[in-house]
Parts: C-alpha cells; sequence; structure tokens
C-alpha cells in the first residue's frame, strides 16, 4: 500500500530486498523508519515524538541505528529552536 503512494522510485527502495548479506539501500531504511515514526504518533506532538521514538529504540532490531539516531538527532535541534 505504502508503495502505491510513492513514485516508482521510492517505491523500489521501500521494496529493495533484504537477501542474506545484502544490505537495504538507505533510502528504504531512512523510509522504514520514517513510516514506523509516524505510525507511532510521533508526528502528533512533542510529546508523541517522544514516545514514538522510545518505540522505535525498543524495537531497535527492526531498524537501522544510524537513521534512528539521526532522526533523533534532527528531533532534539527542533526542540532546542523552537
Amino acid at each position: 500500500m505504502v508503495a502505491n503512494a510513492l513514485d516508482a522510485e521510492a517505491a523500489e527502495w521501500l521494496l529493495a530486498a533484504n537477501g542474506e548479506g545484502q544490505t537495504p539501500p538507505i533510502e528504504s531504511r531512512v523510509i522504514a523508519v520514517a513510516s514506523a515514526f509516524v505510525e507511532a504518533g510521533g508526528h502528533t506532538s512533542r510529546a508523541g515524538a517522544g514516545r514514538a521514538l522510545a518505540e522505535l529504540w525498543q524495537r531497535r532490531d527492526e531498524f537501522d541505528q544510524t537513521c534512528v539516531r539521526a532522526l533523533e538527532t534532527l528531533l532534539a535541534n527542533q526542540a532546542v529552536e523552537v
């Protein structure tokens, strides 16, 4: 369903095979983190963002930790700027 909402190139990234010994492209890893963040309500408020980020860390084996850290840094920088 998500792939249908994306352009063809992004859909390829999202659906990229993750075979043995293969790392999915960075684009698909970023999309996975962003999608999980939104699904967990991270886009609703600062409190929602905190809860969603905590959930991502609890599920750390499912996501690229570098992408989760980047999101965490982005959120921290937004909180300082506001």
